[in-house]
């Protein structure tokens, strides 16, 4: 009699525990409620470039963090380096942060905002505190003290536009010029 409950205590343990390893084997389900179109997530060490029409190098945005919030949220890049070839050379932008729109057409650039025209012939450097990038239109502006550094001439205003295909650019208020040593580095 022992020997039958033992068997019976046996079998049932055995039906729990092959139902317990069964369930563990299961797959996990995710429930996406409606609206949740877009999951938060985090890229280390980006490099994104971006190509036209014709497979040539539109622009290349690297940083060493890029963290998407999700839906409705900008992305946020850490100390962004954004490049792109313009005629006889190359434009770099760097900033200590950038938050790019949802529609990934424009890019808010903020703290120590550097464009450098890598340009052997026209070297340029502008500086300011925050910029706004139109990627698609390749323009450039601020409403902020820009000071811009060419060779033999610095110019300091408020607020800036600029293309930086054609390396245009133009200071809108309080403009200050002032004349210095040809030799000053505009490559820091």
């Amino acid at each position: 009699m022992r020997r039958r409950w033992l068997i019976i205590l046996l079998a049932v343990l055995l039906l729990v525990l092959s139902r317990v390893i069964w369930q563990q084997m299961q797959p996990a389900t995710v429930e996406i409620t409606s609206g949740d179109s877009r999951f938060a997530y985090r890229i280390d060490d980006l490099v994104l470039t971006i190509l036209d029409p014709d497979g040539k190098q539109q622009l290349t945005i690297s940083s060493p963090l890029l963290i998407d919030a999700g839906e409705g949220q900008p992305s946020e890049l850490s100390e962004p380096i954004i490049t792109a070839p313009n005629g006889e050379g190359i434009w770099r932008l760097s900033a200590r942060l950038a938050l790019i729109d949802r529609h990934n057409e424009q890019v808010t650039l903020f703290d120590e905002v550097v464009l450098q025209s890598l340009n052997q012939i026209k070297p340029l450097r502008v500086e300011t505190s925050q910029a706004q990038l139109d990627i698609q239109a390749k323009a450039l502006s601020s409403s902020e003290i820009v000071t811009i550094t060419q060779p033999g001439m610095q110019l300091q205003g408020r607020g800036l536009s600029g293309n930086l295909e054609q390396e245009t650019y133009v200071l809108h208020h309080d403009v200050q010029a002032q004349f210095i040593d040809h030799d000053t580095q505009i490559h820091k």
